[in-house]
């Protein structure tokens, strides 16, 4: 509450102080309205404020070096800019039910080091177009079965088919391997 009073000092100058005529050799006062409607409406202010300030409290808790933001309800947060999350330690991103996360563009993870993935259940990965997953070591593996599927499947860019069960092969031919598998 000290923070404000400053502020409620201001107001209450500016609104309840005369203000001098302009032209007078020396500055004569005029009262500015009814003093009483004047009290009442810097009343209803600082009855505001007062809201204002205990909803901020209830909310911003500061206990030492942590400052907690918290709500009961919905709490949102909205900037014109950019809005920049930093932490010199780890960061949690945590929900008692889903998380989105929405972009209007792109969005970009990256890790100085390793990033994990992980799911209890199932992990479903959607592009619209191109989709592609590059490193400098590959492993894709299952516990079960693995299932790669496409119109056409290369292997290492391959341009020439791939033998399957029950192709023709000759010496390191393939005379009749699948058209839609394709390696090197």
């Amino acid at each position: 509450m000290k923070s404000i009073m400053p502020v409620i000092c201001l107001l209450c100058a500016t609104l309840l102080l005369p203000r001098p005529t302009v032209g007078a050799e020396f500055p004569t006062y005029q009262r500015q309205g009814d003093l009483s409607a004047q009290v009442a409406r810097l009343e209803q202010v600082v009855a505001s404020l007062q809201q204002q300030v205990a909803l901020l409290q209830s909310i911003i808790r500061i206990n030492g070096t942590t400052v907690e933001i918290s709500s009961n309800r919905d709490l949102k947060i909205k900037a014109g800019g950019t809005i920049d999350i930093n932490s010199g330690m780890n960061t949690v991103l945590s929900s008692g039910m889903n998380t989105d996360i929405k972009s209007g563009m792109s969005i970009d993870i990256k890790s100085g080091l390793n990033t994990t993935i992980k799911s209890g259940a199932s992990t479903d990965i959607y592009a619209g177009s191109l989709f592609r997953l590059q490193g400098a070591r590959g492993d894709i593996s299952a516990a079960s079965d693995l299932l790669l599927k496409g119109g056409l499947l290369r292997l290492n860019k391959g341009i020439k088919p791939v033998a399957t069960m029950g192709s023709m092969v000759s010496g390191n031919q393939v005379i009749t391997g699948s058209p839609t598998i394709l390696g090197e």
